[in-house]
């Protein structure tokens, strides 16, 4: 079945921008321990999806340190 919100809320990046970029500057630490990390995909779930990438990319992206 489909976790729980719980489990959503723990290991999701949900919330402010600075929440969700620190969830995911974790996710990038992973490829110290896990070298063959090579991509990281992102789901937007949404009734507007262009607008939460659009929103993620104005909020989110500035605060990761992008290679």
């Amino acid at each position: 079945g489909n976790p729980d919100l719980d489990t959503w809320l723990d290991r999701g990046a949900f919330g402010p921008a600075e929440l969700v970029a620190e969830n995911i500057r974790e996710w990038f630490s992973y490829e110290q321990r896990v070298p063959a990390l090579k991509r990281i995909v992102l789901m937007i779930a949404s009734l507007d999806p262009v607008g939460q990438l659009e929103r993620f990319h104005h909020e989110v992206r500035p605060l990761l340190e992008m290679r």
